[in-house]
């Protein structure tokens, strides 16, 4: 796996890399080291106040759509005894929501994903805040099960599109150096999205029933005018429209999902990889989650008022670590912020399932959430900044989902795990099949994440990529028509047709100066060396003078001589 880094190369199509790419000068070193330094210096207050308010207003409208996407799902968590009682089915039933939604995530990342590398990034936004409104209006009026399953299905397309869009939306948005903990923010909007669903439990289901606050959930619709108006499009996004129309104008006509032949042919290994990596952070967030409060009130015996304060606690552990883990990340890079946060959560697991002391349990899932989502913080930027810029849509989000997809049955894994080998008291084990699967879990992120590669610096504004279509390259080649071409006109065209699209850097330009200067010096030097034909003739001149006096001298004597005799 290979992620160019923008700022030491030149992105082109893949037949080019070889030709294109350019060494890093000492110049650039240097610039580097110096900026590396300057952002060393800055504060995150500092980074928080630098966003104007064009960019302020864009990651504020991407984190409530996530924000608020994630509380519409939680509801369902604590709502669930009461939609159980109302449309009298089991519990165990009502569950099987939570993971259908789940599965009809990957789904709608994908479709919403396309849909944002095609026609840009915020109408798509808009209609998938519309979606999830909707649909959570919806539910409250269902009058049964079955129906109720089907408007969560439909549900879980919007939460499998919003994470992806928000994203996209916020990072391109932002300069390169506040990505870290802006992305920390944005991924903490998951445990705020929960942090609101225990709010509204208390508040509203209590005293109005379930179906009050599906009604009340609708209430994101009011972010659909305010992007309308007042968040721009990505710039990013326009760019690399630019740069297809400039290519070829064939790439006007290329369908929603021309994408997916370019993911899975070209950049299958990139999205293997960021697709077995989300797993394991899913299995880790599904572990730590879904079967938690189950574990405190069922095996520990906890009260649900208590069961609530330790799970509202450890959400506000879960965002203060998700900024700040995204911070650190800026300085000592994503991987490296990964990797520790992760070794130092699990060592926290210990107090999160052995004590029996509400204290020492709250001490204990607060650690582990807040050093966890130290590491999820990361995964905004790192993922947007792997994806190249014409996937950016669909490849961080798809991922994304499909590791959700893949650890949805992480709850029914624990509670059979768990009642098949009970503890000490013959109550069911929740606790310690929780912790070996976040234990597991967690080494997988680690191995995983040691052995990928990351692109921190990386330039959006200046890193462009083109995928071309098969008739384009065939053209490129001089394939047309089944008439093979010479080599050196085929060489000539590709060469051609990368200039119409490669981002030239100062470097190479200033290069390029430097070799017509030495071209023109080379000419006129040249051109001195020719002797102009009339200094030729005034040089032969003397010489043949001298010729023909030597030659009229000759005939005089000739003659005197004859004259003599």
């Amino acid at each position: 796996m290979s992620f160019e880094k923008a700022k030491t190369e030149v992105v082109v199509p893949k037949e080019k890399q070889d030709k294109c790419k350019e060494k890093i000068s000492p110049e650039i070193v240097k610039t580097e080291k110096l900026k590396s330094k300057a952002e060393k210096s800055q504060t995150p207050w500092k980074l928080l106040g630098s966003l104007n308010r064009t960019q302020a207003l864009t990651f504020a409208c991407a984190f409530l759509g996530w924000a608020l996407v994630a509380f519409n799902f939680h509801i369902l968590a604590f709502a669930l005894p009461y939609i159980a009682k109302d449309f009298n089915q089991p519990p165990s039933i009502i569950a099987i929501t939570t993971t259908i939604t789940l599965l009809t995530g990957p789904i709608g990342a994908l479709f919403f994903g396309l849909a944002a590398d095609k026609w840009g990034r915020k109408i798509p936004f808009m209609l998938n805040i519309l979606l999830y409104t909707s649909t959570q209006l919806a539910s409250g009026f269902a009058p049964n099960y079955p129906i109720f399953v089907l408007i969560r299905s439909i549900f879980g397309l919007a939460l499998g599109g919003e994470w992806g869009l928000s994203a996209a939306l916020a990072m391109e948005a932002l300069p390169s150096e506040c990505r870290g903990i802006f992305s920390g923010i944005l991924q903490a909007g998951y445990s705020t999205g929960y942090l609101l669903s225990a709010v509204f439990y208390y508040a509203i289901i209590s005293n109005f029933g379930w179906r009050a606050v599906y009604w009340i959930g609708s209430f994101p619709a009011i972010l659909i005018p305010i992007v309308y108006f007042f968040v721009p499009e990505s710039k990013i996004w326009q760019q690399q429209q630019e740069a297809k129309k400039q290519l070829n104008q064939e790439q006007k006509k290329s369908k929603l999902f021309s994408g997916i032949q370019s993911m899975t042919k070209k950049d299958w290994r990139r999205f293997g990889y960021m697709m077995i990596l989300m797993s394991f952070f899913a299995f880790i967030a599904h572990a730590t989650l879904d079967m938690n409060p189950t574990f405190l009130k069922e095996q520990i015996g906890l009260t649900p008022g208590t069961t609530a304060i330790i799970s509202i606690i450890a959400c506000c552990g879960a965002i203060t670590g998700g900024t700040t883990g995204g911070y650190f990340s800026q300085y000592w890079g994503r991987r490296r912020t990964i990797i520790i946060s992760t070794m130092i959560s699990g060592c926290f697991i210990p107090l999160w399932v052995l004590p029996r002391i509400p204290i020492a349990l709250t001490l204990g899932f607060f650690g582990l959430r807040a050093f966890a989502m130290g590491a999820f913080g990361v995964i905004p930027a790192h993922l947007n900044e792997l994806s190249p810029p014409s996937m950016r849509g669909t490849l961080p989000g798809l991922t994304y989902q499909i590791g959700n997809m893949v650890a949805a049955p992480s709850a029914q894994i624990i509670a059979a795990l768990g009642e098949r080998f009970p503890d000490s008291s013959g109550k069911a084990n929740y606790g310690m099949m929780q912790a070996l699967l976040t234990l597991i879990s967690m080494l997988g992120v680690i191995i995983a994440t040691a052995l990928g590669k990351e692109a921190k610096d990386i330039d959006f504004d200046n890193h462009i990529t083109i995928t071309k279509s098969p008739k384009a390259e065939a053209d490129e080649k001089g394939l047309k028509n089944n008439e093979t071409v010479a080599p050196e006109k085929d060489e000539n065209e590709k060469v051609d047709s990368s200039d119409k699209y490669e981002k030239i850097t100062p470097e190479k330009e200033e290069k390029e100066k430097v070799d017509s200067s030495n071209k023109d010096e080379k000419i006129a030097s040249e051109k001195e060396e020719k002797v102009d034909p009339s200094n030729k003739d005034e040089k032969i001149a003397p010489e043949k003078e001298e010729k023909e006096k030597i030659v009229s001298s000759d005939k005089d004597n000739e003659e005197n001589l004859q004259i003599s005799n």
